[in-house]
């Protein structure tokens, strides 16, 4: 029986010997896997069949012992002993082999049990890996995803393009800040200021674009420079303190009438226009001539002019007769004017209206041609070149309206193309017609015409200072009334280039501007009231 025992035992350790070999030669993680399968399921064998092997014994020995104990009745003590002992050595021979295939399976096995150990360590690593992997594409995806939502695409380099406008619009807004002797240093410099007033077009535009691309920061910053160039131009709408006006860079504003006092005097100079019209003196008696001034002046304390640019004397002559009767004007200024136009304005009959009519000397530096005014009344004064510039020459007339003295000039600056430094020296000869060594001396001056420049041009400003001068276009607050391009299509006008200036003692009632055919300038029409001296 002890042999047969051992026999079984000897066939399960080599079963189990032969699986594991083969589970070394393994390759891949699966076969090990198999193999280990196997390996437990022969030890598993191995065990039963010790088991059974052992329960053989057992109930064998159970046997003997029973005929044993049968037989040894005598002597039980001593069958006792035997009993124990073999329980005794079963016990400990159950524990030898236990130990004996636990030592066995270490000692020849280490190897693949650290494989194993390693390759489940290895899977255990890649899956982490390959989640984490995942984790951080599903976390960097989102991320991506993300920063279009909040920056509006192209986050970085559309940003910075951003930034970049808006600097540029910054620093050209700038400029009207410059010294007026500073504006005229090149003829391009001297556009570019005038175009200021136009920038709140691309600063609401990359407002807009600023907000709907998802950048705060840049739609902050550009609803600020729209807010402060729109300030700009708010004296044009509503009356600004000195103080504001001073800090904006902007002329100071003289004292204006409410709206219903405005449409009340404007009414009343209407009726007295008229009267004007009718006292206007004889010029074929010129022993009465004088006399008949005085009544007219004496009767209007209003008087409408107009200023008109006609593009080298190409402008429709009938539809500027037309305008003078139609608005009642009292003074016209031409500038660019040629002999041509000359004779057509005499043909359409500017002569009924207007018969006082005072040129300025043909000259190789006019630009665009020469200047003339007409008058209903007769001059108290009048002069070919007011004041000494480079450029068309300015006649001018001393009218008397209301028992005032006022003196008018027509003025035409040269164009920023034909020289930075004439346009500014005819700038700095308009200014020295408000002063008192002017034309008009101590006596209200209207100075009107093409002045080829606007608000935002510091050398603008510092005439209108210089001369003591007030915009009738500012003062009146009824918006900027634009005068150029006139001619451009379905470009409307954009810019105020003609103006008309007054000094103290005279208030602006009334301002529009007129499309004239042929020509690239509105005309300006003003009705002003005449206060009293300067």
């Amino acid at each position: 029986m002890s042999e047969r025992k051992s026999n079984a035992r000897n066939r399960a350790t080599a079963e189990a010997r032969d699986v594991l070999l083969k589970r070394t030669a393994a390759s891949s993680d699966d076969e090990a896997t198999s193999y280990q399968t196997a390996t437990n399921n022969a030890i598993h064998r191995a065990r039963s069949k010790s088991t059974s092997s052992r329960g053989t014994s057992s109930r064998s020995s159970s046997s003997a012992t029973s005929s044993s104990v049968g037989l040894a009745k005598n002597s039980p003590s001593r069958g006792t002993q035997r009993t124990t002992s073999k329980r005794t050595y079963r016990q400990k021979t159950a524990r030898s082999d236990a130990n004996s295939r636990s030592t066995e399976s270490r000692t020849q096995h280490p190897t693949r049990r650290r494989t194993n150990s390693t390759g489940r360590a290895n899977r255990t690593t890649r899956t982490t890996l390959a989640s984490d992997t995942r984790t951080s594409s599903a976390r960097s995806s989102s991320t991506l995803s993300s920063k279009p939502r909040q920056a509006g695409g192209h986050m970085s380099a559309f940003g910075i393009i951003l930034w970049i406008a808006l600097a540029i619009l910054v620093l050209w807004m700038a400029t009207r800040f410059l010294p007026a002797s500073v504006d005229h240093l090149h003829a391009t410099f001297i556009n570019v200021i005038a175009l200021v007033p136009l920038l709140w077009i691309p600063l609401a535009v990359l407002l807009v674009v600023s907000v709907a691309k998802h950048y705060p920061a840049q739609a902050i910053c550009s609803f600020v420079a729209l807010a402060i160039d729109v300030l700009f131009s708010a004296g044009y709408f509503i009356a600004l303190p000195d103080t504001v006006n001073h800090i904006l860079g902007m002329p100071e504003q003289s004292q204006t009438l409410s709206v219903t006092e405005r449409q009340t005097a404007l009414d009343s100079c209407t009726s007295i226009t008229k009267a004007s019209t009718n006292a206007a003196p004889d010029t074929a008696n010129s022993t009465t001539a004088t006399d008949t001034t005085q009544q007219a002046g004496t009767a209007a304390s209003c008087v409408t002019v107009m200023t008109i640019n006609t593009r080298y004397g190409n402008a429709d002559a009938s539809a500027i007769v037309h305008a003078v009767k139609q608005y009642s004007v009292d003074v016209l200024a031409v500038q660019e004017a040629s002999a041509d136009l000359q004779q057509r304005l005499q043909a359409e009959g500017i002569a009924d209206e207007l018969p006082h009519m005072t040129a300025g000397n043909p000259t190789d530096e006019d630009n665009g041609g020469f200047n003339i005014l007409y008058s209903r009344v007769t001059p108290i004064a009048q002069v070919s070149d007011a004041t000494d510039i480079d450029a068309a020459t300015i006649p001018a007339q001393t009218l008397q309206v209301g028992g005032v003295n006022v003196t008018f000039a027509n003025v035409h600056t040269a164009s920023p193309h034909r020289g930075a430094q004439r346009w500014a020296a005819g700038l700095a000869g308009i200014a020295r017609l408000g002063a008192p060594s002017g034309a008009g001396a101590n006596a209200p001056v209207i100075a009107m015409g093409d002045f080829n420049s606007n608000s935002a041009l510091p050398s603008f400003r510092a005439a209108l200072k210089d001369g003591g001068f007030v915009d009738s276009s500012y003062e009146l607050h009824s918006g900027a009334h634009v005068s150029w391009p006139a001619s451009w299509g379905v470009v409307p006008a954009m810019l105020e280039l003609d103006h008309v200036f007054h000094t103290e003692g005279i208030t602006t009632l009334n301002q529009h501007t007129l499309t004239v055919p042929r020509t690239d300038h509105k005309a300006q029409i003003v009705t002003l009231r005449i206060d009293g001296a300067a």
